[in-house]
């Protein structure tokens, strides 16, 4: 499965879990399926991330991990 790519933006995926090596390894993994993946270690953190990106209006993840 590849990311879908419909020439305007690369698909973007927030991993959030509190092993570093799952969001390591989901991140490697969605990275090379041509996902654009940020990571953070638990809930409030990925609420924080959604905030800011909705705020600046770039990064939106399109799913949440």
């Amino acid at each position: 499965m590849k990311a879908p790519n419909d020439g305007r933006s690369v698909s973007s995926i927030l991993v959030a879990d509190d092993s570093i090596v799952t969001r390591k390894l989901t991140a490697a993994l969605l990275r090379n399926e041509g996902y654009s993946v940020s990571c953070v270690s638990d809930g409030r953190q990925a609420l924080v991330w959604g905030v800011r990106s909705f705020r600046h209006g770039a990064g939106k993840a399109k799913s949440v991990m």
